[in-house]
């Protein structure tokens, strides 16, 4: 039909199939068809098998609009709570920064930190930097606070990039760092 995906999944086995045929015998190829083949199975892992991984990177589609998605915020958030809710730090991440931000869902910082933070302790860089901007800049609701910056920045920039957040992110990570300077952050209490 040439439209984007709605918000709603439903399992169309027949199609599925049938795309499914015509890509395994040929007949579409390229890179619509690969793409096609990676988010079915995004799609089978999150809703069948209920893969945490896989509800995140929904999550991300749906955040986004792309790859043939609708862009629809609110399911986004949905699917980084699935997530969450079965043990995915990445998913707790993203859910906790759709809280503090109000992505999707009703704005609710204290909730979101607390998610972020939670995240951030359990290795989520992504959680770390969003936590470590805020304390760096002394915006949307957190104080600035050169210590519990250093402390969120260093969990970033100490464990190397590992790809769960956007590279510009990380370098900017590793210069907001620079600008607050040496000295020891061993007493921030989080």
């Amino acid at each position: 039909t040439g439209k984007s995906m709605g918000s709603n999944l439903v399992p169309a086995v027949q199609v599925r199939n049938a795309i499914r045929a015509l890509i395994e015998s040929g007949v579409l190829n390229g890179d619509d068809a690969q793409r096609w083949a990676e988010v079915d199975d995004i799609t089978i892992r999150a809703t069948e098998e209920e893969d945490a991984d896989a509800m995140v990177l929904l999550g991300n589609e749906y955040l986004s609009g792309s790859e043939g998605f609708v862009l629809d915020k609110k399911t986004g958030y949905e699917w980084y709570v699935r997530a969450a809710s079965r043990g995915s730090v990445r998913g707790r991440a993203h859910q906790g920064w759709c809280l503090f931000y109000g992505v999707g869902v009703k704005t609710s910082q204290m909730e979101g930190a607390v998610s972020l933070a939670s995240a951030a302790e359990q290795g989520s860089e992504f959680a770390a930097y969003y936590l470590g901007f805020e304390f760096f800049h002394g915006t949307d609701g957190l104080p600035k606070n050169r210590e519990r910056a250093k402390y969120y920045l260093r969990k970033v920039v100490d464990g190397g990039y590992k790809g769960e957040m956007d590279e510009e992110d990380f370098e900017e990570a590793k210069k907001m760092l620079k600008k607050i300077g040496p000295g020891s952050d061993d007493g921030v209490e989080i």
